[in-house]
């Protein structure tokens, strides 16, 4: 019956607080916001493109890469909590992220990426820009499926009975 099914799902969730997936990508997002943070030590003059159109200066990327990874750390503390406010977050920043990405993989040209990578202090080899984009929309599918089961597990964020 129906009664049944709700109540075994709540069975379902007291037996597993969190689910291995959700405490992987949490982990991930909280590696991510490390590496956001660590650019912005490590790497005080590249410039980033916005939406593959034009370079951010060093301090604009600097900024950008200090409030990603704030809430890259928001986002991972709340999710491994399993808190509502981190499901939340999750779903609206990744939105965003590979709305953005998706910009950016169609509308970076060769040019803005010979640049960005000249800029960067590491011996980065030249790599086609169709190469490139296909790397950049491999990873863009990935985060869709990601966000995807985060998406699945929202019964475990939006319970009544706290953990």
């Amino acid at each position: 019956s129906v009664k049944e099914q709700f109540v075994s799902g709540e069975r379902e969730i007291a037996k597993s607080p969190r689910p291995l997936g959700i405490k992987l990508i949490t982990i991930v997002t909280f590696i991510g916001a490390i590496g956001s943070f660590l650019q912005v030590i490590m790497l005080p003059d590249q410039k980033l493109p916005l939406f593959g159109i034009l370079l951010l200066s060093s301090v604009s990327s600097r900024i950008y890469l200090l409030i990603s990874s704030v809430i890259g750390f928001y986002v991972a503390y709340n999710l491994w909590k399993l808190k509502k406010i981190g499901w939340i977050a999750y779903v609206v920043f990744y939105s965003f992220c590979i709305v953005s990405g998706l910009i950016y993989t169609l509308t970076v040209s060769e040019a803005i990426l010979l640049e960005m990578l000249s800029k960067m202090k590491s011996a980065v080899l030249p790599m086609p820009l169709i190469f490139y984009k296909m790397c950049s929309l491999f990873g863009i599918v990935i985060s869709v499926l990601l966000l995807a089961y985060v998406i699945s597990r929202k019964k475990y964020f939006f319970r009544t009975k706290p953990l």
